[in-house]
């Protein structure tokens, strides 16, 4: 009896140091972020490279095992402290980071997860709930996704009361791809008491289009001050219908209207191997006070300009630099920076650099593929080491004139259907008939004929083009052809060899009849062939008698 009693408080002992243990762990929970990539899309496009940041109460550190969503997982992992914060109540949070890789067993969509119990305990919405963190990957075959979408914000974000308040959530995607915003759900999230979370019936809502989150806080007062809330929110980027995401869970605190500090400078870049980066930020504290300068996630070989940890002193904005020139064993990855400043109030300001490493030469840059009107615009983005532009050609059409390449074969207006076609010049005469022509872009009507360019003749046509026909050949005019009894009247026509001639047909020549003015046998001359006996030139009466009959006898002409 004695060792059973002993047997149950030993358990009893040990399960309330175990609970109390838990219960320890159950409020250090602050900040959740998983990314994924594709180390080698070209040669190993099932294999994930998993970036895995998390945020604790610096008193209470602990690690994650980071679930592949195949039944397989990391195993409890901490990494490697990329940075610390404050709250306003002066509590420091430690930031961890890890990459993991894994290769699955086929294309296909995935959850990975990482989730544990408990949230912090103070927490307006969600104090001690359950924390789930996850990133949706989505695998094609071909490695054609390469990356889910990249984001990050420090582990607490801090709204100043009285007004409606925004800050910008930083998205990139590798690939290019369209991104949303939305909230998880409870069963993404694990928030039980409400994501969004709400103020006086004004949830934080996102400013559409886009990732930019604003919260109504005009009726907050200076007793809401200090209050916390976990925010869990999804980005998800579209590549093609399929859909991948990363989950940004942060925690949202009031803080009074005035006092925190801003940065100016945060954006998406990208930095070539072997090529100096270089960028500045601005801060400015609103009470023109000192602030404390720190950096999370900076890459190795970085720096910043102070270094990191720094004061930064008034007269504001105050700059920091950044630099950095990647090496090979950078190349293919994305990195999100954030430099932070904080005032006397734990007030922190920050910016967020998310620099991306492309693998492959000029990635990000303008490109164009085709040519003429097939020239398509867009942007080089990596397929392994390969530079690929995203643009896609144009389809060739027939060419014409326009001055344009619209066949894409280099050369404007060659060869285009609409030339060498019948037209009309609009000239006169022949000249009007004409071929199109392409000259300098426009499409114009040539005569086949200049005007001027040839003599006219006589075929019913204009052929010098002066708006006169057959002009110098008196067509139409009175005209006889023969002679004697043969002449016959006309009118001159085209002779259809370019001259012109009488259409007057004469009339068939007859014996020549003496003495009678007529030349019937139509050779010019009168009575020609009849007796002139007395060689006077003249054929008389008496002639043509004598003449008549040669044999007659009366030679004395009576």
């Amino acid at each position: 009896m004695h060792r059973v009693m002993k047997w149950i408080f030993s358990v009893t002992i040990a399960f309330v140091a175990t609970f109390f243990a838990q219960n320890a762990e159950a409020t250090h929970f602050r900040y959740g972020n998983v990314t994924w990539s594709l180390p080698d899309p070209v040669n190993a496009p099932l294999t994930v490279e998993f970036t895995v940041t998390h945020g604790w109460r610096s008193t209470f550190t602990d690690s994650v095992n980071l679930n592949f969503g195949d039944g397989q997982s990391s195993g409890s992992t901490q990494g490697t402290a990329i940075g610390t914060g404050t709250d306003s109540a002066g509590e420091a949070y430690t930031i961890f980071q890890f990459t993991v890789q894994h290769t699955y067993a086929a294309p296909g969509s995935y959850t990975a997860f990482f989730s544990g119990c408990c949230r912090l305990s103070s927490l307006v919405n969600a104090g001690d709930d359950f924390y789930r963190v996850e990133s949706v990957v989505n695998l094609e075959a071909d490695g054609s996704n390469t990356s889910g979408p990249i984001s990050g914000i420090p582990v607490i974000i801090q709204m100043e009361i009285g007004g409606v308040r925004q800050f910008v959530l930083p998205v990139f995607d590798p690939d290019a791809d369209p991104h949303s915003c939305s909230f998880s759900t409870q069963a993404q999230s694990g928030i039980a008491g409400g994501n969004p979370p709400v103020f006086n019936g004004n949830p934080v809502t996102f400013v559409q289009p886009g990732c930019t989150i604003e919260w109504d806080l005009s009726s907050a007062n200076a007793g809401d001050v200090g209050d916390k809330y976990s925010v869990s929110i999804r980005v998800s980027s579209d590549n093609g219908g399929n859909i991948s995401v990363t989950t940004v869970d942060y925690i949202i605190e009031l803080v009074p209207q005035g006092t925190v500090p801003t940065c100016s400078g945060s954006g998406n870049f990208t930095a070539n191997v072997g090529v100096p980066f270089s960028h500045t930020v601005q801060f400015t504290e609103p009470g023109n006070g000192v602030l404390n300068y720190t950096a999370n996630g900076v890459p190795s070989g970085a720096s910043t300009t102070p270094q990191a940890p720094a004061v930064l002193n008034p007269p504001y904005p105050t700059p920091v630099q950044f630099d950095w020139t990647p090496t090979l064993a950078d190349a293919g990855g994305s990195y999100l920076v954030q430099l932070l400043g904080s005032n006397a109030t734990n007030a922190t300001g920050f910016c967020s650099l998310i620099i991306t490493v492309p693998p492959c030469p000029n990635f990000g840059n303008p490109c164009t593929v085709g040519v003429g009107e097939c020239q398509s615009t867009g942007t080089i983005v990596c397929v392994g080491n390969m530079s690929v532009c995203s643009a896609t050609p144009g389809s060739p059409s027939p060419e014409i004139c326009d001055g344009l390449d619209n066949d894409c074969d280099g050369t404007n207006d060659n060869n285009p259907t609409d030339a060498g076609q019948s037209c009309s010049s609009g000239l006169p005469g022949v000249c009007d008939a004409g071929t199109t022509v392409c000259a300098a872009g426009t499409l114009s009507c040539v005569p086949n004929i200049t005007p001027g360019s040839q003599m006219e003749v006589c075929d019913s046509l204009d052929n010098d083009c002066d708006s006169s026909t057959d002009e110098g050949f008196n067509v139409g005019a009175a005209c006889t052809a023969g002679v004697g009894a043969c002449e016959a009247n006309g009118n001159i026509i085209c002779d259809g060899m370019g001259g012109a001639t009488c259409d007057a047909v004469p009339g068939m020549p007859s014996m020549e009849v003496c003495a009678n003015d007529v030349d019937e046998d139509c050779d010019g001359n009168l009575n020609n062939g009849c007796p002139d006996s007395d060689n006077d030139g003249i054929i008389d009466d008496v002639e043509i008698l004598i003449g008549s009959d040669p044999n007659d006898a009366d030679t004395d002409d009576d």
